[in-house]
């Protein structure tokens, strides 16, 4: 292809080269994406002079390669590069020796710019929270064995765990006792049975990024850029898995990770709850409870077994009951899952409780909010005698996974679910 002056243009067109280019020289799959947006900011002041005067192949691929190894700090792939450059993206040998000639000249300046950015690193302080930025690497992950796949359609719009595997948008995989979940790109992370914070991809590979409390959350970005933890020690560790690594470490008393929203760290300590940001000082959010941020809306912890569920901005507003601890956020912000008396409970910000579709008798195992005003739960039914007037299927022995849509008590069965095994778990 002949490149124009459509930098994003050009990335696109040859986005199965690039992949294909980092994929050989060892940049997990799911590392590939930051990758590459990142090579494009990088392109994109100098990109008019280079397709005019320079080689735009040249150009391009010798910032994706620099990009990359920026990030990794290993050369055992680097004898790789002209092959590479050769097989895949079918430059000449003049070109490839341009490529070469641009990296070695980017790893001389790497020393004085890494300097610079310890430098102006920061120590942020504010109401009993320190904040400390960083950049540990890549290196301090481990690859994994890679886990069991099972290549399937999803059931439902979320990920979820049960008996032994998580339920990725196309793929089963195995990977043992899990605590903790989030969505992140084409995977997930998850806390493992021993602790181990563990990215996993629909192919199976899977990173170890560090270990967390057992009883810790894991929280992530809605893109699943950034995902963070509360370790054994009691800080709060914030992780990049574009750059990839840690970004962010929180110290304080009681600490809590709730959520990120908008690249901010929302963590609750005992004095309420703090926003946090690289380059920022920290902010008091609130003397009350943060339980979830999503999009700009809240969910606070009023007291007196309420919650108060605010949108962007603080209006509308809505207080609701919600007294066994413990909520969520709709994607959009505008619903609120608590639980009142162990039963699922769904809260509109516009005003009044919505109902989740859960029968008579019926109790809720595990449930989360999805998008489009729906609510996905696994259901303990009730045993039903041959001859009642809607005979349903007994709870004894499985449960429902189900779909409903909020407010309208329409439901669909996605599947049946041994109820033998763990408790299933929605990714948070």
């Amino acid at each position: 292809m002949t490149a124009d002056d459509d930098l994003d243009s050009y990335a696109a067109a040859r986005a199965p080269v690039l992949r294909e280019v980092l994929l050989r020289l060892d940049c997990p799959r799911f590392l590939v994406p930051g990758v590459i947006r990142e090579t494009v900011g990088r392109c994109r002041r100098g990109w008019v002079r280079a397709v005019r005067e320079d080689d735009a192949d040249v150009v391009f691929l010798g910032t994706l390669i620099a990009t990359w190894e920026d990030r990794r700090r290993s050369s055992q792939w680097q004898d790789r590069v002209a092959p590479v450059l050769t097989e895949v993206a079918g430059l000449d040998p003049w070109q490839v020796a341009d490529v070469l000639d641009d990296l070695v000249r980017h790893r001389r300046s790497r020393p004085a710019a890494r300097f610079v950015a310890a430098l102006v690193a920061a120590l942020l302080v504010a109401a009993g929270v320190t904040a400390v930025w960083s950049a540990r690497g890549s290196d301090d992950y481990d690859e994994l064995p890679p886990a069991e796949v099972q290549p399937t359609a999803g059931l439902v719009d979320t990920v979820w765990y049960a008996s032994g595997s998580i339920r990725l948008r196309e793929s089963i995989v195995s990977v043992g006792a899990v605590r903790a979940l989030v969505p992140s790109g084409d995977g997930a992370v998850y806390v493992a049975g021993d602790g181990a914070v563990v990215r996993v991809d629909e192919a199976g590979r899977r990173l170890r990024l560090g270990r967390a409390d057992p009883r810790s959350p894991v929280v992530a970005s809605a893109d699943g850029r950034l995902v963070a933890w509360r370790e054994r020690g009691g800080d709060v560790v914030l992780h990049n898995l574009d750059v990839p690594g840690e970004v962010g470490r929180v110290t304080g008393s009681e600490l809590e990770p709730v959520a990120i929203d908008a690249g901010r760290l929302y963590v609750d300590d005992a004095a309420g709850s703090v926003a946090l940001a690289p380059g920022e000082r920290p902010v008091r959010v609130s003397g009350r409870t943060l339980l979830d941020i999503r999009d700009g809306a809240r969910l606070y912890q009023a007291g007196d077994g309420r919650v108060r569920l605010e949108g962007p901005g603080g209006r509308p507003s809505y207080v609701g009951d919600g007294g066994d601890g413990g909520g969520t956020l709709s994607p959009d912000g505008r619903f609120a899952l608590v639980a009142v008396d162990g039963r699922p409970v769904v809260l509109d910000v516009l005003g009044g409780v919505v109902s989740t579709g859960l029968g008579p008798g019926e109790r809720a195992v595990a449930a989360t909010l999805v998008g489009d005003g729906r609510i996905v739960m696994v259901v303990a039914v009730p045993e039903r005698s041959a001859d009642d007037e809607f005979p349903r299927r007994s709870a004894s022995g499985s449960w429902e996974l189900r779909t409903c849509i909020l407010g309208s008590g329409q439901c669909v069965i996605e599947t049946l679910l041994s109820a033998a095994g763990d408790v299933p778990l929605f990714a948070d």
